[in-house]
């Protein structure tokens, strides 16, 4: 059985600073003593390794065979696994409103338990202001019930006991709790039908758009019942028109979603997500759509000083995005100077490709592959619409992997390969499917695709590339402002008739 690399890939993980702070916890744990010390010997052994990229158990045990530790390396392993844990936790623990939280919460119950009732009554106040700060209302209800015990036991002597102010409260927050909990499945939704359609490209994807749209929730902009529930609202709002391909609007609800983040940092801290770099990420998304290249510049400044990222990368990163436009806006028809500007960001990829965000690479990959194909470079058009097909994050961007899909067979069909489109022609019937119906355009290239595969006849293959030339729907203003697919097929036809 191979050896599990968990704890291998943590000691990996780990900053300078979190080694650092590591020896010197585990150092005044063990009172140096000889049995804790032995865990600190193997934590500094497999970071050794992690330099390698390589996690090798036999040399550790190796190394430590004299060692009495090394015959229960399993157990001593789990052990140090934990104590780095508790280390991280000690770490972050004096910045994270969680931790904050939990222990205001804990020391209430351990008044409690001691019967300290009076410290514990005047401890809620601070404690239930740091919740609410923070939005913790599912703390803020357990909170709530230990204070009506107390509550109830202060005051029944004297005759006075109401606690109907708690339990408004308390139905408050469950109110509160319930909400954020209905826009979360409500972005669910959106981000399901994103992943689905990439874009609205069918009647039935409309439908269920609009029924989408109707919902209060998203209808009513002061449904939101704390900032966490108006930040889903916003994302909501992003993706939904995303969908419908108005990015001016992506943009500005990009921008109050930031603002947001900026004005109530405490609502958002301890996010499993990053709600504020993720709002910069979509801002230059679309300002670069936009060609909206001062907002670009604006807070690409800004997103430096969240990432602290070198100044040269993001120079690079600002220079590949204008050329990226420059393509996509058709501003030239020289292939030269085309081919020039994809071969220049091609470069700064592979020499920077951390510092690119992973949807930039997939549009660049795509546009690569049209201009090729339209430059009648089939072979260079294959090589980057494979890149997309097998691309880590196509499924969340499956507007570009459908067009790619059906690119896919232009490209074969250009290159002659009539048995391979067999194939391809039915996995990607099938995949356009699985993400709603085949939109009019795709089924007429698909149907005309599985016509002249067919045919073995010269003329009838020109006949049919004719009528296929002549068909209004390949005029599809979609798929035309990307490729213009009569062009490229009267080129075509000229070439077969030589």
């Amino acid at each position: 059985m191979k050896p599990t690399e968990d704890l291998f890939e943590l000691i990996n993980s780990l900053t300078k600073s979190e080694k650092r702070y590591f020896r010197i916890y585990s150092t005044l744990l063990s009172g140096k003593r000889k049995q804790e010390m032995n865990y600190l010997k193997l934590f500094n052994e497999i970071e050794k390794q992690c330099k390698t990229g390589i996690y090798d158990e036999k040399k550790i045990k190796e190394k430590f065979k004299g060692n009495n530790f090394i015959k229960q390396l399993t157990f001593t392993k789990n052990y140090l696994y934990n104590l780095i844990l508790k280390s991280l936790f000690n770490f972050y623990s004096d910045n994270s409103p969680d931790f904050i939280s939990a222990l205001g919460v804990f020391k209430q119950r351990l008044l409690y338990k001691k019967g300290l009732y009076n410290q514990y009554f005047r401890g809620f106040k601070s404690v239930n202001l740091n919740l609410e700060k923070y939005e913790r209302y599912g703390q803020l209800t357990d909170n709530l019930k230990m204070e009506r015990v107390i509550v109830k036991i202060k005051r029944r002597k004297k005759n006075l006991f109401d606690n109907s102010v708690y339990y408004d409260k308390e139905k408050e927050y469950i109110n509160k709790i319930e909400n954020l909990t209905d826009y979360s499945k409500l972005l669910n939704k959106i981000y399901t039908l994103q992943r689905e359609q990439g874009l609205i490209r069918t009647d039935k994807s409309k439908k269920k758009l609009n029924e989408i749209k109707r919902d209060n929730l998203i209808s009513n902009e002061n449904e939101p019942k704390s900032k966490r529930a108006l930040e889903y609202y916003y994302l909501s709002k992003i993706l939904i028109n995303e969908l419908e391909n108005n990015f001016e609007e992506c943009l500005k609800l990009s921008i109050k979603r930031l603002e947001l983040t900026i004005n109530f940092p405490d609502a958002f801290a301890d996010s499993i997500i990053n709600v504020k770099s993720d709002s910069l990420d979509l801002i230059l998304k679309y300002s670069l759509i936009k060609n909206d290249f001062e907002t670009y510049n604006k807070y690409l400044k800004l997103q430096s000083e969240v990432y602290g990222s070198k100044i040269n990368e993001a120079k690079i990163f600002f220079e590949c995005n204008k050329e990226l436009e420059y393509l996509k806006n058709r501003k030239s028809e020289e292939p030269a100077e085309i081919k020039e500007k994809i071969m220049f960001i091609k470069g700064a990829i592979e020499k920077h490709e951390k510092s690119f965000f992973k949807d930039f690479i997939l549009e660049f990959y795509f546009w690569a592959m049209i201009y090729f194909l339209e430059f009648d470079e089939a072979e260079n058009a294959l090589k980057f619409c494979n890149l997309i097909l097998n691309n880590e994050i196509k499924n969340s961007r499956t507007e570009i992997s459908n067009l790619a899909g059906l690119f896919n067979l232009l490209i074969h069909y250009r290159l002659g390969n009539k048995n391979l489109l067999i194939y391809l022609i039915k996995s990607t019937e099938y995949n356009l499917k699985k993400t709603g119906e085949i939109s009019i355009p795709e089924k007429t290239i698909i149907f005309y695709l599985k016509k002249l595969i067919k045919s073995r006849n010269h003329q009838r293959e020109l006949m049919l590339l004719k009528k296929f030339k002549e068909e209004e729907i390949i005029l599809d203003k979609r798929i035309n402002q990307i490729f213009d697919i009569k062009k490229w097929t009267e080129r075509f036809i000229l070439l077969k008739l030589k």
